[in-house]
């Protein structure tokens, strides 16, 4: 029974990192790293379970440790991480909330820039210094594929 579950959660995992998002209703859909992480959690469930079987008899506690409650005690974390781990990152995100109506006005709700000053602002400026007679003139490069 447990080896089926296993199987199962391990299908479910690999098809969470393969598809990446994964719609849910048709208002949430998992987003592919909340995704992707959870079904990291769910692949790694099955390798889990064999190499602590392997190490229960590998030590010679299967006359103290009952190895099946084990094996279900690592599947129920593994399916409360990754489900947990898709509800609580997962959800959906929220609208923002309105503002509410207050006597402050809005940060940069001031007296807009008039066109005439703007247009102002935006006139280049040039400096007395630079002159285009005081630079000498650039000589001319020569392109090195030009073959003419």
């Amino acid at each position: 029974m447990l080896f089926l579950l296993g199987f199962l959660l391990l299908m479910l995992g690999f098809a969470m990192i393969v598809l990446g998002r994964v719609p849910v209703t048709k208002t949430w859909t998992i987003p592919a790293r909340v995704s992707r992480s959870a079904g990291g959690i769910f692949v790694g469930f099955l390798p889990v379970v064999f190499l602590v079987r392997f190490l229960v008899q590998a030590l010679g506690w299967e006359e103290h440790v009952n190895p099946v409650v084990i094996h279900w005690m690592l599947f129920v974390l593994c399916l409360l991480a990754g489900g947990g781990w898709i509800l609580v990152a997962g959800r959906p995100a929220t609208s923002p909330r309105p503002r509410p109506a207050g006597d402050q006005p809005a940060p940069f709700a001031g007296d807009p820039i008039s066109p005439a000053s703007s247009a102002a602002a935006r006139e280049p400026t040039f400096s007395p210094l630079s002159s285009p007679s005081s630079e000498r003139p650039r000589p001319q490069e020569r392109n090195p594929f030009d073959f003419s």
